[in-house]
């Protein structure tokens, strides 16, 4: 099996490699999260980094002693922290989507080579 460390050092572009354990993990647990829908997971994820960014403004703040406690600047940091949460929830979808589509299109791949050698088309 070739290592990926002997693919850097030869200089060799393009080498078909296994499935690894860590991509098998990976493919069952994005299986999992994509039966909820994008939807469902943006909103958990969204929530979650709503209140992340949102205790990151106020906990920088209140370090800075910033005077925020306004409803005006509180707002705007809700606002800043949604949007921020939102772009952030699609940006994680979208970079899982294609990590999994390239594994699943490795594999189909590898497949397929594999099976060509196995009847001798020569693909």
């Amino acid at each position: 099996m070739v290592q990926f460390r002997d693919v850097i050092s030869r200089g060799i572009k393009k080498v078909n490699m296994a499935i690894t354990a860590d991509e098998r993990r990976f493919l069952r647990f994005w299986e999992d999260q994509r039966k909820g829908g994008r939807g469902s997971f943006l909103i958990a994820y969204g929530v979650g980094l709503f209140f992340l960014i949102y205790m990151g403004f106020v906990a920088i703040g209140l370090f800075s002693g910033f005077p925020f406690v306004k409803l005006l600047w509180l707002l705007l940091i809700g606002l800043i922290s949604f949007c921020g949460s939102l772009v952030w929830s699609f940006y994680i979808w979208n970079s899982l989507q294609k990590r999994f589509k390239s594994i699943v299109k490795r594999e189909v791949k590898l497949a397929i080579d594999k099976e060509s050698r196995l009847t001798g088309d020569g693909h």
